[in-house]
């Protein structure tokens, strides 16, 4: 009997641990291979490096058009920091670069006549007096105060990757851990579903807020995967907090303790499926929808 029961434990035990690394995975998914095809639209393609992470590959389903021309990137993350700031990455696109120089050309001879202008009529668009300048002074410091607000934002969005990964694993580790109560009527899986919900439900909202931060405050995106991923991932932080909260009604007590029970059990089954499609569809932002292909 002694010997069953150490038995049973190391299967649990197994079980739980194959969970937590099968929602490891999904956050973290491998490169995908290219096929003997791709080496004819390599051929093709305007840039053959990526102009935001230089040196690297581009991946031909990853790209935009500006000026003209169709820039190739390595990866959706890549893609979408090019959209913010395209000029920052000028200097890594030869075949765009000569439209800055005429237009930085125009723009300095621009501001040399308006100079010399100024000079001529004895008025100096400098002084402390002037107030059109003062306005714009102001308005560079609001601007610059503006600045730095999202830099902050945009730093934090860049924790959203890793924490991700416990969210996904405990979340589906729970749902786990409560198939197995249901099957076995252990209390030892009403414990560990327990924890797992309230560690992956924090996780869940943490991970879904710097998720924003990272891609921004807008409802649609023009990449189709990336407005799923974004409202799929909401859904997933709101139906965590529902989770939670069906999970401490469930073992209150009361009248209603079993029909919360399952409720929660619904909500935790659903729930677990859409973060596994959501962790595939974070992989698909970065390595494209074809990085599990053979």
């Amino acid at each position: 009997m002694h010997s069953h029961t150490i038995c049973m434990r190391k299967r649990i035990i197994f079980l739980m641990s194959l969970s937590v690394v099968a929602g490891t995975m999904l956050a973290q998914p491998l490169h995908a291979q290219q096929s003997p095809d791709m080496a004819s639209v390599n051929m093709q393609l305007t840039n053959k490096t990526c102009p935001v992470t230089t040196g690297e590959a581009v991946d031909p389903d990853q790209w935009v058009d500006y000026q003209g021309q169709r820039i190739y990137f390595c990866c959706g993350t890549c893609k979408r920091k090019f959209e913010r700031n395209p000029q920052a990455y000028m200097a890594n696109l030869p075949q765009l670069a000569t439209v800055t120089p005429a237009t930085s050309h125009g723009a300095n001879a621009h501001d040399d006549h308006d100079h010399e202008a100024a000079a001529a009529s004895g008025h100096d668009s400098h002084e402390p007096g002037n107030e059109a300048v003062e306005h714009d002074h102001s308005a560079h410091q609001h601007a610059d105060n503006q600045t730095g607000i999202a830099k902050l934002i945009a730093w934090l969005g860049k924790f959203h990757p890793p924490s991700v990964h416990f969210p996904i694993a405990l979340l589906i580790s729970a749902a786990l851990a409560e198939l197995l109560l249901i099957t076995t009527k252990r209390t030892l899986f009403d414990a560990a579903a327990q924890f797992c919900v309230w560690v992956g439900s924090i996780g869940t909202f943490s991970a879904v807020t710097l998720g924003w931060f990272l891609a921004g405050f807008r409802l649609n995106d023009p990449d189709w995967i990336m407005t799923t991923h974004r409202w799929l991932g909401t859904a997933v932080g709101l139906s965590a907090v529902l989770i939670l909260i069906m999970c401490i009604a469930s073992h209150r007590g009361g009248t209603r303790q079993l029909q919360w029970r399952w409720w929660f059990r619904v909500m935790l089954f659903i729930t677990a499926i859409a973060v596994a499609m959501n962790g595939f569809l974070g992989g698909a932002l970065i390595y494209g929808l074809n990085h599990y292909a053979w």
